[in-house]
This record gives structure tokens, sequence and C-alpha cells, in this order.
């Protein structure tokens, strides 16, 4: 229910890029369940995956892995999620939701999105005009912590000088988050992914046998500055400027 297998994963992978018309979440769900088994350790039933079904695996820990990458990191979509931010804290009473759950549950999509479509509040009219600046600079996927602190030292240039019409985004965040004890070939916590030998018997961690796997758990940090379309062509001029420094 929770975890690097879990269903929840199986199924907004290929609900995602169903509606979003993309193909990079797709991958061999029937071959993948079929090779869904469990093995007793300590008296106690632990899932596993047959050795034979580590590629179907692997794909399906691609197919998320890009869906990060080309989907719930993208540009335009990390930009859209700030403003819509700032829209609902304009629209809502007190800026959040009630704590109330029946109070909660009154604050649907429809009365939301009426609520921003008659706002006129310097905040809502980016998002309900699609008011969207333009991506002025990004940094490789997997930026180290000197990537991240010279692109927010660019960042913090820029706004001295253009204020509100620059904006910075960062994000950080593993597509697959498997803590160190979860690696360890004797994981016994029933979180970690094991492969089972059905010929032999023997049970591996994911680590041992796949190459995909263990060079996919890096963190992506991606850092990105917006700038006003009608200065976008400027401020790119400025960043070159400043990096050249």
């Amino acid at each position: 229910m929770d975890g690097e297998l879990d269903c929840d994963k199986m199924d907004y992978l290929l609900r995602d890029s169903l509606y979003c018309g993309v193909t990079y979440g797709t991958y061999d769900l029937d071959r993948f369940i079929s090779t869904l088994t469990a093995y007793k350790q300590n008296n106690q039933l632990q899932l596993a995956i047959e050795r034979g079904g580590v590629q179907a695996l692997e794909e399906f820990i691609l197919a998320r892995y890009f869906m990060f990458i080309q989907v719930y990191f993208h540009k335009t979509r990390r930009y859209l999620d700030k403003v819509l931010v700032k829209s609902l804290k304009a629209v809502l009473p007190g800026g959040k939701y009630p704590d109330d759950v029946s109070e909660y549950l009154r604050w649907n999509d429809a009365r939301i999105l009426d609520l921003i479509a008659r706002s006129e509040d310097s905040d809502v009219v980016p998002f309900k005009n699609r008011g969207i600046m333009t991506c002025v600079f990004e940094s490789k996927t997997h930026a180290d912590q000197v990537d991240k602190q010279n692109t927010k030292l660019i960042f913090n240039q820029l706004k001295r000088k253009y204020g509100g019409r620059v904006l910075y985004d960062s994000v950080d965040k593993a597509a697959h988050r498997l803590a160190p004890a979860l690696l360890a070939p004797q994981d016994d916590s029933g979180r970690g992914i094991m492969i089972l030998d059905e010929g032999t018997g023997d049970v591996k961690n994911i680590m041992e046998e796949s190459i995909i796997w263990e060079s996919i758990v890096k963190p992506i940090s991606i850092n990105r500055i917006y700038a006003d379309k009608n200065i976008a062509a400027e401020v790119r001029k400025e960043i070159q400027k400043i990096r050249s420094e």
C-alpha cells in the first residue's frame, strides 16, 4: 500500500500519462503484476518480484523517473503551481482552507474556480489570464549544491534589478526514495524491493540485480529562473553577463 511498489504509483503513472497525452509514464502493467510474488522470512510473508520480472520493474522505475522530469517538474507546470497557490491564498478566507472537515468539504473545485474567475486581485490575475513567465535559465537535472547556490546568486542579482518581474523556483526530490537500510542485502522491513530466484530460492536486494535502479536513486534537483515575457531576452543577456564575470 505504501512503498516503491505500491498500487497508487502503478495507477497514477498510467492515468497521468494518458490524460497528459504523453507516453513517458507507460509500462507493462500486466507483466509487472504477474511477476509479483512472496517469500517467507522470519515466518512472515514478504513481497518480492520474480527474477524474470526485473526488466518489467525497471520499466516501471524509468516511467516514474521520466514523468517527474518531463511532466511533474515541467517548467510551465511548476510556474502555474506557484501562481495557483498565490491565487488560493488570495480567495480563501484567511488565505487557507478551513480546519473543520465539514466546512473544508464545501470548498470544492467549482467554488474555488468561480472565486478565481470573479477575483481581480493582483495575485489571481496571472493564473486567471494564464500570464506565464518565460523560463530564462535552468540548471541541469541533477544539480549539486554548488549549482544551486550559483543559480540563487544569479537570481538575487536579477531580483535587485527587476524586482517582481523575475521568479526563482527550485525543486529537490528523489523519484524513488529508498533509505540506506532498505538497500541492505538482508532488509527485513518489508519495504525494500527484493528479487526472488524461484529456481534456487535465493532472495536478493534490487540493488544487486538492477544497474538502472542503482543509478536512478540520485535526487532530482532542478533550479530555474523565470522572467516576464517582455523582458525575457534582456534578462537572458543579463544572466550571460553575470555568469561571465
